[in-house]
């Protein structure tokens, strides 16, 4: 199981070795994470049918918060009087409250808050040990470096495999018990079977 230092130390490695474009603002792009997860919930309406919650990718999008997190921590930090377990008590049960909550504390830049509200929303709401996000973010950055390893940065990177986003496929090795060690290998695997030979006989 890993904890949440490990994962502090993993994200100042993950940023050390990225070149960014312009102006980078973790708290904006954690913003757009939780966007995107109230999406995968359904808790956004729309002109077109309403879709069904994906509770899956939703967490997942909660990974990606959690990793914009981590990477804003130190910067313009608040002082927050409150310890992670109190904000986890407090958050409740509500998705609308805890998300609202969310976005206010990450735009403060309130770490221990938004921590706190991350792993209420595992207990509370995904009905997941809060130690899951640990070890899917660490999932996460394998397939990061994947993604990094097949082209992501020149364009070449196939995000789509078999009409199944990557994400998909990390969620199924995840939860089909694959390794966070064997992982890289696992997904180079089903990339090269479902990606690659298929492109070949196209």
């Amino acid at each position: 199981m890993y904890t949440l230092e490990q994962c502090l130390e993993q994200q100042k490695k993950v940023d050390a070795n990225i070149k960014h474009n312009g102006t980078y603002l973790p708290w904006l792009a954690g913003i757009g994470e939780v966007i995107e997860m109230c999406e995968h919930l359904a808790l956004i309406s729309t002109w077109k049918k309403q879709p069904e919650p994906d509770m899956k990718q939703a967490f997942m999008e909660l990974v990606d918060v959690f990793a914009f997190v981590l990477s804003g921590k130190g910067e313009n930090e608040e002082t927050c009087p409150n310890t992670i377990s109190e904000c986890i008590e407090c958050c409740g049960s509500h998705p609308d409250l805890i998300v609202k909550n969310l976005i206010r504390s990450i735009t403060y830049n309130d770490f221990n808050a938004s921590i706190g509200l991350i792993t209420g929303l595992c207990r509370n709401y995904f009905y997941r040990e809060y130690g899951d996000i640990y070890y899917y973010y660490m999932g996460k950055q394998t397939l990061t470096r994947f993604r990094q390893a097949n082209g992501y940065k020149d364009g070449s990177y196939i995000k789509m495999w078999g009409g199944r986003e990557d994400n998909e496929y990390l969620t199924d090795a995840l939860e089909g018990g694959v390794e966070i060690d064997e992982l890289f290998d696992h997904l180079n695997s089903v990339y090269n079977r479902v990606v690659i030979a298929k492109s070949e006989v196209e």
